[in-house]
């Protein structure tokens, strides 16, 4: 009898110890997602590949979804949200969801069908579903978008669609010489759309 009364103590200060560090640990996660937000938040961006690279780090104790979960919360700007190292993914365990850039969505061939699930940091970001043939084009603009907003050194905002304009100009070109007028006239409103509100579009195409 003692000994099942030992056994049984034992076992309710192992629950009681497990339940605290668990409580200790979310805790500190808690105060970590706090801190890190509110730090973010309040940064004078003078140096965009110093706040790259301070981002990067974030991945080592969140999720990429996590991020973008603090981005939201502490309403971070436009600028400091196109530094999040990963503005495209799929959501884990749920088929063609994925988490995208919103630029993305400007360069998409009207037939490709998807719905908008919700909207993050703003509408900076944006969570679709869609098809497979779908998940793909989006990964295949994306690519081109995520290369450009990950190796953009210019401190603006600005800059950074000035860029991606010059990438899709290029893509214009190739495309042209192998006659796809298709991709070239897509390319070309998706860069329209992307300049537009700067007032830095000319609406004439270069080729």
């Amino acid at each position: 009898m003692d000994f099942l009364f030992f056994i049984s103590v034992i076992a309710v200060i192992s629950i009681i110890a497990f339940i605290f560090f668990r409580i200790r640990s979310l805790s500190k996660r808690l105060n970590l997602i706090k801190e890190t937000g509110i730090h973010f938040k309040q940064c004078t961006i003078t140096d965009r590949l110093v706040m790259l690279k301070q981002l990067d780090e974030l991945r080592k104790n969140f999720s990429d979804w996590t991020i973008l979960v603090i981005a939201d919360r502490y309403k971070w700007s436009p600028f400091l949200v196109t530094c999040i190292p990963k503005l495209f993914f799929k959501i884990s365990g749920l088929d063609n969801e994925i988490v995208i850039w919103k630029e993305v969505l400007k360069f998409i061939p009207t037939e490709i069908i998807y719905k908008i699930k919700s909207n993050i940091c703003g509408g900076e970001v944006v969570k679709i579903s869609t098809s497979n043939d779908g998940a793909k084009k989006f990964e295949e603009i994306a690519t081109i978008l995520e290369f450009d907003r990950l190796n953009t050194p210019y401190p603006s905002y600005n800059s950074l669609f000035g860029v991606i304009n010059q990438t899709m100009l290029y893509k214009e070109h190739e495309l042209s010489l192998y006659g796809n007028l298709k991709k070239v006239l897509l390319l070309q409103k998706g860069r329209e759309e992307i300049l537009k509100p700067l007032g830095i579009f000319n609406g004439i195409s270069n080729y």
